[in-house]
Parts: structure tokens; sequence; C-alpha cells
């Protein structure tokens, strides 16, 4: 019982550390374009 719920919870942690990750990535490259852009 206690596997279980396991098992269902890794996909979706996964998939939100992988969102967090194309966040960050995003807005990290954003940010570059945006300092290069001004200067």
């Amino acid at each position: 019982m206690l596997s279980e719920p396991n098992q269902y919870r890794r996909p979706s942690l996964y998939s939100e550390v992988s969102l967090c990750l194309f966040i960050r990535e995003f807005a990290f490259f954003y940010t570059l374009n945006y300092t290069q852009f001004k200067s």
C-alpha cells in the first residue's frame, strides 16, 4: 500500500522537476539576451 502511491507520485514529481528546470533555463536565456540587447 505504501509503494503504490509512491509509484503514482514519481512521474508527476519528475515532470515537475523537468518543468522547473525548463522555466529556469528559459528565464536564464531570456535575461541573458535582454542584458545583451540593452548594452
